[in-house]
């Protein structure tokens, strides 16, 4: 499960995509490219970077869901 902090001042995260599973969430798009690179040359595997609009109504409800 990929967890991003709902407090973000962005309006989207950086996917970063192994054979088309998403394994990790960035805010800031240096760090998502440089963990794509780090990973592509230690695997063998498909790996990507996506740039993925965060949804308000799916916020207001990870946030009314969490209690907060």
């Amino acid at each position: 499960m990929i967890l991003i902090d709902m407090n973000t001042t962005h309006d989207y995260v950086w996917i970063v995509v192994a054979n088309n599973i998403p394994v990790e969430a960035y805010e800031d798009q240096v760090e998502a490219r440089q963990m794509t690179l780090k990973w592509s040359e230690e695997s063998k595997n498909h790996i990507a970077c996506y740039r993925v609009p965060i949804i308000p109504q799916f916020s207001k409800y990870l946030k009314s869901f969490q209690g907060s």
